[in-house]
């Protein structure tokens, strides 16, 4: 029996040579216990991807935008939400990594956090990885200033060990992130389109605690995060995105380390500036150090390199560039 399809929803997919991750994010969407299915906008940013149409057929409305390049993860979504304020009009949009799979009620739970807490325009929910046991990816979590990064509560716990309850937080990962579509009519953008890849949701959740807006953690509401699931914990705190013997290491730094200075003189002013500009330096000199005694040079200088451009370029450079 069909279902019929509701306008108070829209779900944001973005997918990159990855479509079997989004079939299966697709199909537990449809598998929600809501009366009537959610719209789903998916952006294709592979401009060689030709089956995405064909494959997520069985999911009725969704619709699918191509935009001929890659646009990385936030000028993609920002892309849907301006599709989806235009086209459809819902009260409310979740923004879903394509490697996250949905519990039945889990949407559901963030609808009804949001109908209890007016005052909050931003929900994140409970994410799990996809281990046998299950641990927690993200339980919350606060923006550490003097990285310019963020500080997850309860990594690596196993699920049911720890007591979660739902509070306000001030880190929100872009992993999946509900928002009232009331927000857009003061805001431009949800993600500054800056941002190719890596620390979007940093400067967000950072840009939203500046302002004084609320995000509401909701502990009850829980999705597994696929792309986390395949390494114990250990394994994880060994080979971390930082660690020397990280295959994804210089790309990460490339990536990541302008992205940090640009948020800092973005946002920041006077002291806090000054002072997150100073730590940030000192650390990244202290990762040149450590990759140049691990013998591996080429992050080391990279580092270096990275730092110096922060250091020089600050707002004017492009992040990642």
């Amino acid at each position: 029996m069909n279902r019929p399809m509701q306008g108070s929803l829209c779900i944001i997919i973005i997918n990159y040579k990855n479509a079997g991750d989004t079939v299966v994010c697709l199909k537990s969407v449809m598998s929600s216990d809501l009366p009537a299915l959610p719209e789903v906008i998916i952006v294709e940013n592979d401009q060689e991807g030709n089956t995405l149409d064909e494959i997520t057929s069985f999911y009725p409305g969704r619709r699918i935008l191509y935009p001929g390049k890659n646009l990385g993860y936030g000028k993609a979504v920002n892309l849907a939400i301006e599709y989806a304020l235009n086209k459809l009009e819902p009260e409310y949009i979740l923004i879903l990594n394509n490697d996250v799979i949905l519990q039945a009620d889990s949407i559901g739970r963030l609808k009804l956090c949001a109908e209890k807490e007016p005052a909050v325009s931003y929900f994140t929910p409970l994410i799990l990885t996809c281990d046998q046991h299950a641990r927690i990816w993200y339980g919350g979590g606060r923006i550490f200033l003097s990285r310019m990064t963020a500080k997850v509560d309860l990594i690596g716990r196993l699920y049911g060990e720890a007591a979660i309850e739902d509070r306000y937080v001030s880190f929100a990962s872009g992993c999946a992130l509900m928002i009232r579509s009331s927000e857009f009519r003061e805001e431009k953008y949800l993600y500054d389109p800056m941002f190719f890849m890596y620390d979007e949701d940093v400067e967000l959740s950072l840009r939203l605690m500046l302002k004084g807006k609320l995000i509401m953690f909701v502990s009850g509401s829980v999705i597994f995060h696929k792309g986390q699931g395949s390494q114990s914990v250990e394994e994880q705190k060994e080979i971390n995105q930082l660690s020397p013997r990280s295959n994804n290491l210089t790309f990460y730094l490339k990536n990541t380390i302008g992205n940090r200075y640009y948020i800092t003189d973005k946002l920041l002013k006077g002291a806090s500036r000054f002072k997150t500009r100073l730590s940030l330096t000192v650390y990244w000199n202290l990762k040149a150090v450590q990759y140049f005694l691990n013998f591996n040079f080429r992050a080391g200088a990279l580092v270096l390199s990275e730092v110096f451009k922060g250091l020089v370029n600050g707002t004017v450079k492009k992040p990642g560039g």
